[in-house]
């Protein structure tokens, strides 16, 4: 909903040009755009699992988002990623420059949300869940 006056605020902001907005993308288009990223940024004040980190991580991108709502439960700050106060947008900022200049640390970040992601899947999701409810039948 907010397409057209983030466009109209990058032209404001002169900086339209270092920008692409791709508005809404195909689920089958997903996995290419990630893997033309360097990382990826989402700065959430209030956001609920996150599916969009588990994918960002499976592809390899550090992150760089909040610590808003369960996103710590899904990024390890320092880990895979860099977590910052919702509404700070000094420290999005110097998040991003430090990713941005140590590829190193992208290439560790992106890693280790690889092994991270590997928690979420459905078949080692629904054991755990399984076992858990288990004692309770």
């Amino acid at each position: 909903p907010e397409h057209q006056n983030l466009i109209a605020l990058a032209h404001e902001l002169e900086i339209a040009e270092a920008l692409t907005f791709l508005g809404a993308i195909p689920d089958a288009e997903v996995k290419a755009e990630y893997a033309h990223a360097d990382m990826f940024c989402l700065p959430s004040v209030q956001e609920g699992f996150g599916i969009v980190f588990l994918e960002a991580m499976a592809a390899g991108l550090p992150v760089v988002s909040t610590t808003a709502a369960a996103i710590p439960e899904v990024v390890a700050h320092g880990e895979t990623g860099i977590l910052i106060p919702p509404g700070d947008v000094t420290s999005i900022a110097g998040a991003l420059l430090v990713l941005l200049s140590n590829a190193d640390l992208r290439e560790q970040y992106g890693q280790a949300g690889r092994e991270r992601v590997e928690r979420y899947d459905w078949t080692r999701v629904t054991e755990t869940f399984l076992r858990e409810i288990a004692p309770l039948i």
